[in-house]
């Protein structure tokens, strides 16, 4: 272990369970940290749920304020060199100001990992604050250059390093498509929710009820009952949808095998993870512009809905040429390989400069 008089670098951020793209992000960063041997102390800052029910921002708030104590008392004992948190999209940002703070006054290197677009579409007093604040001797670690930009303008002279979450994904076994498919296969994989555009995706599919040569997945678990309700009724009244549930990584994989399109409609979004990963296995997508998503995916690997746009009008032609010109969709599965090999090269490089920095700085 690396370790200079028994200081050691500390994460804060939320860890799996509950399994969303934040969660899942973190979890891989502390492997990346501890696989070149640094012993980070972690602390896990989740909620109980996704659902914010009053008991649960309650036992938030007992987690937080025990997460800023005993993290004091560390500094106070002079065990941590390294601070890096993984910063919330919402009201999370007043515990973490409050952790920011303790960490300048103890002169700590500091590093923020931004996940989300939410304080960036709309600037925040307290994202503005934490910023500022934290603005010597921080790095900011941001998904795409669109975010970097975004967060720049709270303060031009801010230290940021671009790391996509394609640097996380493994290489999948992509059974490889060597001739275009009689039939097309659609797919959802998401927290089932209408935020997440289970209700766009399910309209698409209803106007090509009529396409014999189009057919549907659906995988991941129900946010709530009226999303739940809402697929199960459909599921009753269209044939050539199956829905499949949550998946564990094997089954993921054999997801994404099956299928040869991807719709995303969701309409709050960063980097899904989603996304690279359909592409990683060749599986092109149909998403929105949003946060990252158009950095990620091009012309020739996908299509970008714009935002003036309607997304099912927009999904259900472009499958309708897909269905009658299946070597353009075939196209489009290599060139999503391509690109995310291309994208993901570029980013782990970044990332190991980063943990190179940490490692430095244990010394």
């Amino acid at each position: 272990m690396i370790r200079s008089k028994n200081k050691r670098l500390c994460f804060i951020g939320p860890l799996p369970p509950p399994v969303h793209g934040l969660s899942l992000i973190n979890k891989l960063m502390i492997k990346q940290i501890e696989s070149t041997h640094l012993d980070p102390i972690i602390f896990d800052s989740k909620s109980k749920s996704l659902y914010r029910s009053p008991l649960n921002i309650l036992l938030r708030f007992l987690r937080m304020v025990k997460i800023i104590g005993v993290y004091t008392y560390l500094l106070t004992s002079n065990k941590i060199s390294i601070l890096y948190l993984s910063l919330s999209g919402g009201w999370g940002q007043i515990y973490e100001l409050i952790i920011i703070t303790v960490s300048k006054i103890f002169k700590l290197k500091v590093y923020i990992h931004h996940h989300s677009f939410a304080y960036l579409n709309k600037r925040r007093l307290l994202t503005n604050l934490i910023v500022n604040i934290s603005s010597s001797s921080t790095t900011h670690i941001v998904l795409c250059s669109k975010m970097k930009n975004l967060l720049k303008t709270y303060n031009e002279n801010i230290n940021v390093k671009i790391i996509s979450n394609a640097a996380f994904i493994k290489d999948p076994k992509v059974e490889e498509h060597k001739q275009p498919n009689e039939s097309i296969t659609l797919g959802f994989l998401s927290n089932i929710s209408f935020q997440k555009g289970i209700y766009e995706y399910i309209e698409v599919f209803k106007n090509l009820t009529n396409i014999n040569n189009v057919k549907s997945i659906i995988a991941g678990p129900y946010s709530d009952r009226e999303s739940q309700h809402f697929l199960e009724k459909h599921l009753i009244d269209l044939k050539n949808i199956n829905y499949i549930g949550k998946l564990n990584e094997i089954d993921k994989n054999k997801f994404f095998n099956k299928i040869d399109a991807l719709l995303f409609p969701s309409i709050n979004e960063a980097e899904p993870l989603v996304i690279l990963e359909a592409m990683s296995h060749g599986v092109p997508v149909i998403a929105r512009s949003i946060g990252c998503i158009n950095q990620i995916v091009d012309h020739n690997s996908g299509i970008i809905v714009n935002e003036s746009d309607d997304f099912i009008t927009v999904a259900y032609n472009q499958i309708i040429r897909w269905s009658k010109n299946p070597k353009e969709l075939l196209s489009l599965q290599q060139s999503a390989i391509d690109r995310f090999k291309k994208h993901k090269e570029n980013n782990i490089r970044t990332l190991k400069h980063l943990i190179d920095e940490f490692k430095l700085s244990m010394q």
